[in-house]
């Protein structure tokens, strides 16, 4: 196994296992006798959920990576030749294709079991441009071992240091977690051994002894640092872990907010309505109090007159 096979290995998991299979895989590599792979692997990073996303559509061969490849290359032909028109028309091509890099995130994401959160697919969106605007990074991408997002000035060359996994992907220093070589230390303890030497006198000579401790000590040295690095890794991971999920909680709370703002002007206008029914009541009911005052006063008079007219009777027989 070399380091890309364990890039490609890991890449290709959900952002939810990477970890795991991640120190599941040093430990293999170690157990196995391979320390110097096994360091290798345990510095390298998680994919942040836009790359995932964005590896996951190149592993699927989805067109819409080739789209914007050939995409990049005409809007490149159209600012050579100082075509207007046609730089006009990659534009609106563009939108289109962005959107539907979009589209097919959020699907890939949902067959996974996956979410996107906002800022997820804010990144994508930017990925998918740099894709158009640079062949670099479109060569990155072509990869499926982003660890990050890119994203295009247009003023400059995609920022591409450190975000792919692998040998294949080192951009810069330390990009695929191997230290960057450089002139060997003058003081360390190559430095102390060689100024004791230089200061033994004749006859003095290296010591084996002495070699098998330093190189002892310099290996259990390399493992604690990778295991410290591991470790941060796992820090590191957790931190973005607990980002996400307050991102995806504030999207939820801005979904519940707008429907409870929906729920709450329906509420108003049922309100409304129920008041305007209210007052109408009112109105009948003081029309109906004013019709019984009518009908009372007429009882009144009719029962009146119904005395009278006895009382009339009465005298009369």
């Amino acid at each position: 196994m070399t380091l890309d096979d364990a890039a490609d290995e890991l890449a290709a998991l959900a952002p939810s296992r990477f970890t795991a299979a991640r120190d599941a895989l040093v430990r293999r590599l170690r157990d196995e006798g391979d320390r110097e792979l096994a360091g290798r692997v345990a510095r390298l990073r998680r994919p942040s959920a836009s790359a995932w996303a964005v590896n996951a559509l190149v592993r699927a061969a989805d067109p819409v990576v080739g789209e914007a490849e050939a995409l990049g290359g005409r809007f490149r032909e159209a600012q050579e030749s100082g075509d207007r028109r046609a730089l006009t028309a990659a534009s609106g091509e563009r939108k289109a294709l962005v959107a539907r890099w979009l589209r097919r995130a959020r699907e890939v994401a949902r067959d996974a079991d996956e979410t996107l959160s906002a800022a997820a697919l804010a990144e994508v969106d930017a990925t998918a441009r740099a894709v158009v605007a640079d062949r670099w990074a479109a060569a990155a991408v072509r990869t499926g071992r982003l660890v990050r997002a890119l994203s295009a000035d247009g003023l400059g060359p995609v920022d591409l240091d450190g975000a792919v996994a692998g040998s294949g992907g080192a951009t810069g220093p330390g990009a695929d977690g191997t230290p960057a070589k450089g002139p060997a230390p003058a003081s360390g303890a190559r430095g102390r051994r060689g100024a004791a030497g230089a200061g033994a006198g004749p006859g003095s000579g290296p010591d084996p002894d002495e070699d098998a401790r330093r190189a002892e000590q310099a290996r259990r040295a390399v493992e604690e640092a990778e295991e410290a690095a591991a470790a941060a890794d796992e820090v590191l991971d957790r931190a973005e872990e607990a980002r996400g999920d307050v991102e995806d909680g504030l999207a939820d709370v801005d979904a519940r907010r707008t429907d409870l703002a929906g729920r709450l002007d329906e509420l108003r206008r049922a309100f409304a309505a129920l008041e305007e029914e209210g007052a109408s009541l009112d109105r009948e009911q003081r029309d109906l109090e004013g019709e019984l005052r009518r009908a009372s006063a007429a009882v009144r008079t009719a029962r009146r007159e119904a005395v009278t007219a006895r009382q009339r009777a009465d005298r009369a027989s």
